[in-house]
């Protein structure tokens, strides 16, 4: 096959949206500007007669090269500091199995915990789970944690900060009687929330983690994650307020942290929360706590799952401002955000995201 260029048009690209504006042709009245250019590449539309085949596009996958910057003046000031990074991490919650078992799995764990170096962990805790006759027993969940923790710190020569969440306490805790579908605590014969009892499971889960054998330890633990989300998975609800129908997150947080400082004192790890579904109702729930509980939360903890983030990534920009203004007295953790649509519209976008 041969080919002959007819034509060199230079077009403008925007990935998040796949759409393109023609920015001139060369030799025309129009001439293309070529400042503030991160990348270049190039399409090829083929024409053979009179059809054209459009969108061979080979310019943002295989074939792009960094345009040149003007130069940038920065201007340090180390006495003025803006955050404190606690680190960057990944969450293992439901997904752990895939890299346990992948069959390049030592190359990915070098990958993310050493050249990328990810230091913080993200698990999920299942302790009093599932039943001893399936896989899904809470035992075999916590030995994949522990095989990747093990995995990672080896890797990188160092410990890894462990982020323990909770999606759901055990059935028999719940309201619906079911790790899913929402639900929340369970009463006791006299109509009183079990917050004592969620406090309990909790403890027990972290002596269960740090026996020997597991050895996990976390440094931080967030009670619920989502409390204000209903999921077909696990999902436990927890309100601003208690009311006849939803426990109250503030009164769960207070008997949860009691009952970790009653036994561990100041070796406790560090309370997140409320790690609510989206960033604008996290202060709701900041702003529900009462003031000694507000005390105890050593940082706000967030997900990202509003205003369609995954397509427009600075969206959340002003957002993200105004919450670091009211709520900057505290570490701010956003701890779980994922892109879970296997057919997006290119690799590229898929790799970006």
């Amino acid at each position: 096959m041969t080919m002959e260029a007819t034509e060199l048009t230079y077009f403008s690209y925007a990935p998040f949206v796949q759409a393109s504006d023609a920015a001139g042709t060369l030799g025309s009245a129009s001439s293309p500007s070529f400042d503030n250019i991160e990348f270049a590449g190039f399409r090829l539309d083929v024409i053979r007669g009179s059809q054209t085949s459009l969108g061979v596009n080979v310019g943002l996958i295989d074939f792009k090269v960094a345009a040149r910057h003007q130069p940038i003046a920065l201007s340090l000031d180390p006495d003025t500091r803006y955050q404190t990074m606690e680190g960057f991490g990944a969450s293992g919650a439901w997904y752990e199995n895939n890299l346990r078992t992948h069959d390049q799995r030592d190359a990915l764990i070098e990958l993310l915990f050493v050249a990328l170096d990810l230091d913080i962990y993200r698990l999920r805790n299942v302790f009093d789970q599932g039943t001893p006759e399936t896989f899904s027993h809470y035992i075999n969940k916590i030995d994949r944690d522990a095989e990747i923790i093990a995995l990672a710190e080896a890797a990188r020569q160092r410990p890894l900060k462990i982020l323990m969440s909770g999606w759901s306490p055990p059935a028999y805790l719940k309201s619906n009687a079911e790790t899913g579908n929402g639900g929340t605590l369970a009463k006791d014969a006299n109509g009183d929330y079990r917050y004592e009892d969620y406090a309990q499971w909790w403890d027990d889960s972290l002596q269960y983690y740090a026996s020997a054998g597991i050895g996990i330890e976390p440094d931080y633990v967030s009670m619920q994650n989502e409390p204000n989300w209903t999921a077909t998975h696990d999902s436990n609800r927890l309100d601003l307020s208690e009311s006849a129908t939803i426990a109250s997150y503030d009164l769960a947080f207070g008997a949860v942290w009691t009952k970790f400082n009653t036994r561990m004192g100041a070796a406790m790890p560090k309370m997140l929360g409320p790690e609510t579904i989206a960033l604008r109702k996290a202060d709701e729930y900041i702003d529900s706590l009462s003031s000694v509980n507000r005390s105890r939360m050593y940082g706000y903890a967030h997900h990202l799952y509003q205003d369609d983030v995954y397509a427009n990534p600075d969206v959340l920009l002003s957002d993200m401002a105004a919450f670091q203004a009211g709520y900057g007295d505290k570490p701010i953790f956003q701890s779980e955000y994922a892109q879970l649509d296997d057919h997006q519209p290119t690799p590229w976008v898929r790799s970006y995201n």
